[in-house]
Parts: structure tokens; C-alpha cells; sequence
């Protein structure tokens, strides 16, 4: 086997893997924008089922950001003022939906 044969071959090999793991991330990041829609879409769909749901990932990220005090991580701070803001941004929307609904069904009686 010569030299340029092997060289060929690595090339093909490096390429093989670049590909597929492009395609691994395509796929994931396509996979995980297509979960977070289902999952706003069902919970459109039936709010009020599902707010036990979101009350138990607030407590495991305030959990998660009181750990991350408790070790005196430099972006705790970051992270809960990433909460504060999603929180009132999620309130707000929320009320928004209820407003709506509110609205919806006053027009349609």
C-alpha cells in the first residue's frame, strides 16, 4: 500500500466523522427545538394542567442556584437574574394568556 493511498484514506475517514457529527448536532439541536415547541404547545393547550409541572422546575433550579451560593460560583449572580427575568417574562406571558382566553370567551358569549 502506498503512501498517498493511506493519505487518502485518513482524509476519508476524518471527512466520514466530520459528517456524522454534523449531523449528530443538526439533528440534536432540531430534536430539542422541536421538544421545547411540543412542549409550549401542550402547555397553550391546557395551562392549568400543567402548572404543578412548572412550579417543580422552579424549585429544582432555585435548588440548583442556591448550591451554586452555596460553592461561591462567580455566575451564580448571572444565573439568578437569568431566573428573575424569565420569571417576569413567563408571569407576564402567562397573565397575557389568561387575559386572552378571558377576552376570548366574553366575545364569544
Amino acid at each position: 500500500m502506498s503512501k498517498k493511498s493511506g493519505k487518502v484514506k485518513k482524509n476519508a475517514k476524518y471527512i466520514m466523522a466530520f459528517i456524522q457529527e454534523f449531523f449528530g448536532v443538526i439533528g440534536g439541536i432540531f430534536g430539542s427545538l422541536m421538544t421545547i415547541y411540543g412542549f409550549f404547545k401542550m402547555v397553550q393547550d391546557d395551562a392549568d394542567g400543567y402548572v404543578w409541572f412548572i412550579l417543580f422546575g422552579v424549585i429544582i433550579l432555585a435548588l440548583v442556584l442556591w448550591q451554586m451560593f452555596k460553592w461561591r460560583k462567580t455566575y451564580a449572580r448571572v444565573v439568578l437574574v437569568l431566573m428573575i427575568m424569565a420569571g417576569v417574562i413567563g408571569g407576564a406571558g402567562w397573565q397575557g394568556q389568561i387575559q386572552s382566553k378571558k377576552l376570548d370567551s366574553c366575545v364569544l358569549t
